[in-house]
């Protein structure tokens, strides 16, 4: 039999040799390392800036909710104060009124003053108010002057003016109260003396003045 040669003996692997020194490895670690650290600072300096931010936006956006709650208070007040003038003004005027009627002053003075307080709008107020009788002769024909010889006195016509003055928020308060004091049948010749603007805390009211008047003639008959 032919003789066999004997198989080739296995070649040993060979082993890797790292050429490289360890103080270059540890470098790369540490420089990794030094990486993610760099960007894991960079993502929590975003997160909080973006934080930051979003404080200072709700602070701004609560710090003008405030000053507007504020202001609003503020008119509020204003507002609540002017009525509580205006209300003060009525009742000193309705005081006078009751006071001008238990000193007995004619009866026609005193239902005036009780329809005016029955037409006048909420939001308007008087601040002083003045009556006069007016006399004058009346203008009498020949035959009435005869008829009227024997008279102690001459025939007078006899007429109560009324002069209001008080303030209004606007002209319409104002319009609304000459319309009702006209559809009154008893006062004649209502009209403003004059209605300017007037500046009071804060606040534009309409100051105004109307006269008006009341016939005090027995009726003839």
């Amino acid at each position: 039999m032919p003789r066999r040669n004997p198989p080739p003996p296995r070649r040993q692997p060979m082993r890797e040799v790292d050429f490289l020194p360890s103080w270059y490895v540890r470098m790369r670690r540490r420089r990794r390392l030094l990486i993610l650290q760099v960007w894991a600072t960079l993502a929590l300096a975003a997160g909080i800036i973006a934080w930051s931010l979003l404080i200072a936006r709700n602070t701004r956006v609560a710090a003008q909710t405030l000053n507007a709650l504020r202001d609003q208070v503020a008119q509020t007040n204003a507002q609540l104060a002017q009525m509580e003038r205006l209300e003060g003004l009525r009742r000193q005027w309705r005081q006078k009124a009751e006071a001008l009627s238990r000193m007995g002053l004619h009866v026609e003075a005193s239902r005036v003053l009780g329809r005016i307080a029955e037409v006048m709008p909420r939001e308007l107020a008087l601040t002083s108010f003045s009556m006069d009788i007016e006399e004058t002769a009346r203008q009498t024909t020949g035959a009435a002057r005869v008829a009227m010889k024997e008279q102690a006195a001459a025939p007078v016509d006899r007429r109560l003016r009324v002069t209001l003055a008080g303030a209004a928020p606007t002209d319409v308060e104002l319009a609304t109260f000459l319309t009702e004091l006209n559809k009154i049948p008893f006062l004649e010749h209502v009209a403003p003396t004059y209605a300017r603007d007037r500046r009071e805390g804060g606040h534009l009211l309409r100051e105004f003045e109307v006269t008006f008047t009341i016939n005090l003639n027995c009726p003839e008959g």
